[in-house]
């Protein structure tokens, strides 16, 4: 399985020949004034070097070759440094939040426990290396990718231990899904006539194969070419008729149903399978996936929270910071720089 590489948050100085902001470079002032500075806010920095060494190294790992990049060369590169920097400095202002709020701190023991993680998956870390370099990445950016990986992480679970999930959250949504964990592979004949049912019993009685008599009589053109096939579906997916006839009982696997009649005509079934999650289990994978829908939740009001309280301040030439997207925009005046 290809490893899922996340997004490169790593990039290129657009415009090298421009390390230095407008304004006095005297001794005393800021790093917005001298230069230094690209963005801050909320106790997050991305300083101009930061900037350019990440647009750098996007560049070379072919960046702008994105579909997302239009225009000459140099809009390009204008566009790529935007971009950059937005990550930059929305990663750093979730670092310095989340260590002051929650005291965390991203490790190179977690980094490493997921780079192991996608080493194991792939097959091996060579196996990794080959995978990432045709994705045109690097171990160590996928290494930097981790860490940010690791500090969503640790501020969803955070988050979580505030507002853990309740016993009565899961079993509401268990009971209210119940049905997908009672799962029939069933196939069927859908004749338009009782006696064409009857006689399709018949044949297959004899012993002729129920596929060979679905493929030759079945109305139901998708799953006659299966050989009546209809797959694995959850309870609840078919009509009623159809569904009585499996599930009272519930139906002997292997053995024939019917006639059945529902609006479409009639049906001869045959149970092939029962699929039934057990109740802990079943439980479990519902909490599993109440807690990642509900971490994505509590992190995206978290963060928006995080840049709504930030006062960010962005040097010029690089854009500025808009309230409304939260986010740095570049301007029309800051991209003629």
């Amino acid at each position: 399985m290809r490893v899922k590489v996340a997004a490169l948050l790593t990039a290129a100085t657009v415009l090298s020949g421009c390390a230095a902001l407008t304004g006095d470079t005297s001794t005393g002032l800021t790093g917005l004034a001298t230069g230094d500075i690209a963005a801050r806010g909320g106790g997050a920095t991305v300083t101009v070097d930061e900037l350019e060494a990440e647009v750098e190294a996007s560049v070379a790992a072919g960046a702008l070759q994105a579909d997302q990049f239009t225009g000459s060369e140099l809009e390009r590169r204008v566009q790529l440094q935007t971009l950059v920097l937005n990550n930059l400095f929305q990663i750093e202002l979730a670092r310095a939040v989340a260590a002051e709020e929650f005291g965390i701190e991203v490790t190179e023991d977690d980094v490493q426990a997921l780079v192991d993680a996608a080493a194991e998956e792939a097959g091996g870390i060579e196996a990794l290396e080959v995978q990432l370099q045709s994705a045109g990445q690097t171990l160590e950016l996928f290494r930097r990718n981790q860490a940010v990986v690791s500090l969503r992480q640790q501020i969803t679970e955070a988050l979580l231990e505030q507002e853990p999930l309740t016993d009565e959250d899961v079993q509401a949504e268990y009971e209210a899904r119940a049905n997908e964990f009672e799962q029939v592979s069933a196939s069927h004949i859908l004749v338009p006539t009782e006696a064409e049912a009857l006689a399709a019993i018949e044949r297959i009685e004899a012993g002729e194969a129920f596929e060979d008599v679905a493929a030759e009589l079945s109305q139901d053109p998708g799953s006659a070419q299966a050989g009546g096939s209809l797959g694995l579906a959850p309870r609840g997916t078919f009509v009623a008729p159809f569904e009585e006839a499996i599930w009272s009982g519930p139906a002997p696997v292997g053995e024939l149903l019917g006639p059945v009649e529902t609006q479409f005509g009639w049906h001869v079934i045959r149970v092939d399978e029962f699929v039934v999650t057990p109740q802990d289990e079943a439980r479990e994978q519902v909490r599993e996936e109440l807690e990642a829908g509900r971490g994505d939740d509590l992190f995206g009001f978290w963060f928006r929270q995080v840049r709504s309280d930030a006062d960010v301040e962005v040097a010029g030439r690089f854009g500025r910071w808009d309230v409304t997207s939260q986010s740095i925009v570049r301007d029309d005046a800051a991209a003629q720089q």
